[in-house]
């Protein structure tokens, strides 16, 4: 690095470094955003502020210590510096040298502040918001977090305990061990439990599983994908008693004989394999103005003569 570059790399990390300045800093690895994060707290603690005060929050537990090293080796060597080189540090982080004697008790401050500087990862941050509320968290009082190895035995535990359930997905498990050995199979598993929320909002999102199947092979040009939709969507409903609600509905009131329309369209659509009007159809036939689930698919006339259509419907909706 040039004598120029480094000048202006200087520069920027005192104006960064700055309390009065309100900044977001990208820098490669290496660079100094550690030492000027040090260098605010720093001047924020040479101006009064409260070691109690503070919220320094890292994504690792190795940045999060490394932080408070350097910030503590720093406050302990003002405590025992001759004056002189206390000022020129002072001068040099851009603070005035006048109050030695307050930037030597900092050192000390620190260390007294209860529960310690605030210098964590986001997780622990998390972890201690939700300890402190955590009624309003909807969370156990008193409860403790699972470290690396028991949360893997919790994982494997599930995990076999899913696989020995007599509802368990025994074909898809199945299929996967023939294409995963042990590690890579358990591997999966753990990555889809860890990702679970993520999952089921993409399923929700697409109103099930066969529907966010669908979305995703036809995201990636799996050829069929369309055609295996409207398969396995028809085989999950009784496809000839919906053809003849179509038919019951079109006998009733103009609102029947709408959602008959609406029914029609849906059921043709998906017929046809056309995925995204099939699923523009479907909501449309299910969901009201708002968005949400009709509260009636068949008026009350109607649904004296045949029963059996306002359960199916229903069904099919949802």
């Amino acid at each position: 690095m040039s004598s120029r570059a480094l000048k202006n790399a200087e520069i920027n990390q005192g104006i960064a470094a700055d309390p009065a300045n309100s900044v977001f800093v990208t820098a490669n690895a290496g660079s100094g955003k550690t030492k000027v994060l040090v260098d605010r707290i720093a001047r924020l603690l040479l101006r009064g502020s409260k070691p109690s005060a503070f919220l320094c929050i890292t994504y690792t537990k190795a940045a999060a210590a490394e932080m408070q090293r350097r910030l503590f080796e720093r406050l302990g060597a003002w405590c025992v510096t001759d004056n002189e080189t206390l000022a020129e540090e002072l001068k040099k982080l851009g603070e005035p040298a006048h109050d030695l004697s307050r930037a030597r008790r900092l050192f000390a401050q620190a260390l007294e502040t209860p529960g310690g500087l605030k210098i964590q990862t986001i997780h622990a941050f998390c972890e201690r918001l939700l300890a402190r509320f955590p009624l309003e968290a909807g969370v156990p009082p008193g409860f403790d977090i699972a470290d690396e190895p028991r949360a893997a035995a919790m994982l494997a535990r599930a995990r076999a305990d899913a696989a020995l359930a007599n509802d368990a997905p025994v074909e898809a498990f199945r299929r996967l061990a023939a294409k995963l050995h042990g590690g890579a199979l358990e591997g999966l598993m753990d990555r889809l439990a860890l990702r679970r929320a993520d999952f089921h909002r993409f399923a929700e999102k697409h109103q099930g599983v066969i529907f966010a199947d669908a979305a995703i092979k036809n995201r990636h040009g799996v050829r069929g994908a369309a055609e295996s939709f409207a398969r396995d969507f028809i085989a999950k409903h009784d496809w000839r008693a919906l053809r003849d609600a179509v038919s019951k509905l079109s006998e009733g009131t103009t609102k029947d004989q709408d959602a008959a329309e609406r029914l029609s369209a849906a059921l043709n659509c998906v017929e046809r394999a056309a995925h995204d009007e099939a699923l523009d159809a479907c909501f449309t036939f299910a969901l009201n103005s708002d968005g949400d689930l009709r509260s009636a698919f068949v008026t009350k006339t109607l649904q004296k003569a045949y029963p059996w259509l306002e359960p199916l419907l229903r069904r099919f909706a949802e």
